[in-house]
């Protein structure tokens, strides 16, 4: 037998209301549409249900018994549906998150795609904004989740205990080039010899640009990167079109490496590794769906 839910549903109105067209009414649905369904269920099962008489509609015996065995069972199906609408359409909200493009790009798209599948009037406005200027924002409840370094969290965060960082990844910079240029680059390069390379990396606010600064000065040598740029997304554009060396996280850039588009090149720069992560408040209205949110995040 091929049974439908609709048909025992639609039935179920039919005797509650002892009508078909109050029945099509409530359902939102035209009157054939319900005859329909009780016919195709009385063809199912092999049982007469229902008889019309001028005053609606009158059931059968088999009808009578059908209706008490389903009637608490399509009642509490029709209870969880509606509890899971309700609880669907609840988040009518505004989720504010700061993130630097290639996270954005790597983590955050589908994960959003996906969330908006079970919370379609859920919103998100992303910006990229310095990590700093991101924790203030936080603190004062103008964006709800962070996406930051524990030791950049550590030193600007005023000690506000209603706001919480996750650890969620250990990153550390790397050097990368273009399979297609490949040929033109040795597979190590010591650290004096870098500037003799076209490099590039993220400007100079940037914690990842700080921490190779620092590292080049306790080596006393300058950086001299050819390329200065605003996100690690755009360093891997111009890794891909084969401009030179890009200094780049690790893990934004792991599954090009791994399927062969872009090489490491090994160096003796010991670049620190650092552990990223999220901040988000605790004592927010809208916790419980940042939560949910970061939660799913792989």
């Amino acid at each position: 037998m091929n049974l439908s839910f609709d048909w025992y549903n639609v039935f179920y109105y039919v005797c509650e209301f002892k009508s078909v067209t109050k029945a099509a009414n409530f359902l939102y649905v035209s009157q054939p549409a319900i005859t329909k369904n009780i016919r195709n269920l009385e063809k199912s099962i092999g049982k007469k249900l229902i008889f019309k008489t001028l005053s609606g509609i009158e059931l059968t015996h088999d009808g009578e018994e059908l209706y008490k065995q389903m009637k608490e069972s399509i009642e509490t199906l029709n209870l969880i549906t509606s509890s899971l609408k309700i609880e669907n359409d609840k988040y009518n909200e505004i989720i504010n998150i700061n993130c630097g493009v290639s996270s954005v790009k790597k983590y955050l798209l589908n994960n959003m795609s996906e969330f908006n599948k079970k919370y379609p009037k859920l919103k998100f406005i992303i910006k990229t904004v310095d990590a700093d200027i991101s924790i203030r924002q936080l603190e004062e409840g103008k964006v709800d989740l962070i996406f930051l370094t524990e030791e950049v969290f550590t030193k600007n965060n005023s000690k506000n205990n209603n706001i919480i960082f996750v650890p969620w990844k250990v990153t550390s910079e790397c050097l990368v080039v273009s399979n297609e240029v490949k040929k033109d680059y040795p597979d190590f390069i010591k650290i004096e010899d870098l500037n003799k390379y076209p490099l590039m990396l993220k400007n100079e606010s940037s914690s990842s640009r700080v921490n190779v600064e620092k590292i080049f000065k306790s080596k006393g040598l300058q950086l001299e990167p050819t390329y200065q740029l605003s996100s690690h997304w755009l360093i891997e554009e111009y890794v891909k079109m084969g401009l030179g060396i890009g200094i780049v996280i690790d893990h934004l850039v792991d599954d090009k490496i791994k399927c062969g588009e872009f090489v490491k090149i090994e160096t003796d720069c010991e670049f620190d590794q650092r552990v990223f992560g999220y901040a988000y408040r605790v004592d927010s209205a809208k916790t419980k769906i940042v939560k949910e949110f970061v939660d799913r995040l792989s």
